[in-house]
């Protein structure tokens, strides 16, 4: 049921494609769909990668919360729009110099 729930903070972005999957590093797993990062005890079935993102640094750098509170079931719609020039990625490939800029 835990490998089910992280589908759920995923990213379905065609742009970030590498944000699709889940993966365990250092005895945890990891999911992320660019804005919201959750882990878990490391999963049997989600392979160790060493060429994923050094997500452990992010959680150990945080706070610890002192309370856990809900999260409100009445938060407004935001409008969110696509950037056109990069799609939302935040970088564009420049041919000129071959390499991606922000």
């Amino acid at each position: 049921m835990i490998k089910e729930n992280l589908l759920m903070f995923l990213s379905t972005k065609p742009n970030r494609w590498h944000l699709e999957k889940p993966w365990s590093r250092d005895g945890f797993t990891y999911a992320t769909n660019g804005h919201i990062i959750v882990r878990v005890s490391a999963l049997a079935d989600i392979p160790d990668d060493d060429q994923s993102p050094n997500a452990k640094e992010i959680f150990d750098k945080a706070p610890i919360p002192t309370a856990w509170l809900p999260i409100p079931n009445d938060l407004p719609e935001r409008d969110i729009k696509i950037c056109d020039s990069c799609g939302g990625v935040g970088k564009l490939w420049i041919k000129e110099n071959k390499q991606w800029e922000e």
